[in-house]
């Protein structure tokens, strides 16, 4: 009989032919010749639990995500970014769609594939480095948009044994993602316009980025304060910048790549280790047999 406990999960193991779960996991059979779909659905289910939290067993919500601190280091190609995001929210992974799910009949990792209409990441940070080969620096709110996302996800697992139990140990998770589309804001760039310099400095600036203009259309920036010089329209610094990183949203993505990556697989990671690290593999595969691993090599997708 499975129940929770004050500290998370406890067990009480009961005949195997007995072993039944909690209401939120959906147990499958490797002996089915459905057992993907079963997987999917499983875990689909699991996910939509997972979206507000489970409190008696000590997961926080999913959607929205509270995070202290994301620390990011990237000092390769076009983005080198020395950066701290705080006090971060994130919210859209409890709208995930599960594609498909599959177990490895030999080291049970988990290959799953999803789709998330819409992530949000709020948060606050503090920047110093570049992105695109613009010099970027700056304190302040951000936030993030990627939409129409897909990932795949490759989750490193060993089975072990406890009270005659069957227990995955998630180790490591690896992702790999497409967009449909990529928004973001970051307020109070460059610490305001003296930390650029001179106004010279900010006008050669904003010449570098005009010939974004044309194809930013008034629409996609309501509420964006503009400065004028000459009668004729001309935007702060932190503005340009912000409206050249949406115009070129599919570089600046691909840049940011490695960091959404990390980012993504830490969540992911801590979710699974917390949820599978207490509950029984048993309940998820039925007729899971005591499992030796075999000598694993990396996983890539």
């Amino acid at each position: 009989m499975w129940r929770p406990g004050e500290r998370g999960l406890s067990i009480t193991p009961p005949p195997r032919a007995a072993c039944s779960g909690p209401s939120f996991v959906k147990t499958c059979y490797k002996s089915d010749p459905e057992f993907d779909d079963c997987s999917r659905e499983a875990v689909q289910q699991l996910f939509n639990a997972l979206g507000p939290g489970l409190r008696d067993i000590g997961m926080q919500p999913l959607d929205p995500l509270k995070i202290p601190k994301i620390r990011i280091l990237q000092g390769e190609g076009p983005v080198n970014v020395n950066a701290a995001l705080d006090d971060v929210t994130v919210t859209g992974f409890g709208k995930t769609e599960v594609l498909s799910s599959q177990v490895d009949s030999k080291t049970y990792d988990f290959r799953t594939k999803v789709r998330v209409p819409k992530i949000r990441i709020e948060g606050t940070y503090d920047l110093k480095g570049k992105i695109l080969l613009i010099p970027l620096v700056g304190r302040g709110i951000c936030w993030f948009e990627p939409t129409n996302m897909t990932i795949d996800i490759v989750s490193d697992v060993k089975v072990y044994t406890k009270d005659d139990y069957v227990f995955f140990n998630v180790t490591g998770a690896h992702v790999k993602y497409a967009i449909g589309g990529l928004k973001l804001r970051m307020n109070n760039l460059f610490d305001g316009i003296e930390s650029l310099g001179t106004y010279s400095a900010i006008l050669s600036l904003m010449d570098e980025l005009q010939n974004f203009s044309t194809s930013y259309a008034p629409s996609e920036r309501a509420d964006v304060p503009l400065s004028y010089r000459n009668s004729e329209m001309l935007w702060s610094p932190e503005e340009s910048t912000n409206a050249y990183l949406n115009a070129n949203w599919r570089p600046v993505s691909e840049s940011l790549r490695p960091i959404l990556s990390k980012t993504i697989e830490d969540i992911l990671l801590g979710f699974m280790q917390r949820l599978f690290n207490n509950l029984p593999g048993d309940f998820m595969i039925g007729d899971i047999k005591d499992y030796v691993p075999s000598k694993k090599t990396e996983k890539k997708v």
